[in-house]
């Protein structure tokens, strides 16, 4: 059985982009206590492919349009993809990110907004948390 499972993704590209689609029909199959590593040129949707497994594409504009995901035993449509809520809002990022910063150097401590990595780990971490049948 897998762990993940996914048939037929595409992910759409906003309009006017290059190309329709920044994923389009990705298979793949993920078994307990394997490693898949996704190898591809920069731009071919690796960390796009990632992102929809987790919900955290940048929406609206970028979305899940065809295909299916698969965590275990439970189906993940893209509309339900598409429709997942945000992990966390701003206010909750900032006041984490604020209180740590306190003690942190005096350049963190400068920083008002959290960096769009700090906030990606914060929203996979969420993710984590609220669905932990996903990673094992």
């Amino acid at each position: 059985m897998s762990l993940l499972e996914i048939r037929d993704l595409h992910v759409c590209l906003p309009e006017g982009s290059e190309r329709p689609y920044a994923v389009e029909a990705v298979d793949l199959d993920l078994a307990p206590n394997e490693i898949l590593c996704i190898v591809g040129e920069s731009g071919s949707g690796k960390s796009l492919t990632a992102r929809a497994v987790m919900g955290l594409l940048p929406k609206p504009h970028v979305r899940i349009v065809d295909g299916g995901i698969r965590f275990g035993n439970s189906p993940m449509t893209a509309r339900a993809v598409n429709d997942l809520p945000e992990p966390l809002s701003p206010t909750m990022h900032r006041i984490s990110l604020g209180a740590r910063s306190k003690s942190a150097s005096s350049t963190a401590s400068s920083r008002s907004e959290p960096s769009g990595r700090q906030m990606l780990r914060l929203r996979i971490s969420s993710r984590l948390i609220a669905a932990p049948a996903a990673v094992g």
